[in-house]
């Protein structure tokens, strides 16, 4: 859960007043995952920009790694960062910053691989690069 803290940390917390979007898509992935288990974790990124959805077909999740290079994967505990007025025309863009917890070992360029105090380091970062 340390992600869903560090969003809220590192994002939402140190830009109180500034107008942007947190889509937070929870994605069934270990077996305990489901609708109650995201539901129950939710309250981790409460701010009232954030809005929250469930991806139960991974459709979200597949599209999302297609567009970050992972063809054929899945993305969750990823963090994606784009412009103001990016807009999903079927698919979504390639953000302009992204991150993920999915370990060295995964499709998942090894580079943006990011645990602990630095991921909230390196999501304060690109929100910082893109909210100035």
């Amino acid at each position: 859960m340390f992600g869903a803290r560090a969003v809220q940390s590192a994002v939402l917390n140190a830009y109180p007043s500034v107008a942007l979007s947190v889509l937070v898509v929870w994605v069934p992935v270990l077996e305990a995952d489901s609708v109650g288990a995201a539901q129950a974790v939710a309250h981790h990124i409460s701010d009232r920009r954030a809005s929250h959805f469930y991806d139960g077909q991974r459709r979200i999740a597949t599209a999302v790694a297609a567009s970050v290079g992972g063809v054929g994967n899945i993305a969750w505990d990823c963090y994606l960062f784009y412009p103001a007025g990016a807009g999903w025309a079927g698919v979504p863009p390639t953000p302009k910053q992204w991150m993920h917890q999915l370990g060295p070992g995964t499709w998942a360029d090894p580079g943006r691989y990011h645990w602990g105090d630095r991921l909230g380091v390196e999501l304060q970062s690109a929100a910082a690069d893109l909210l100035g």
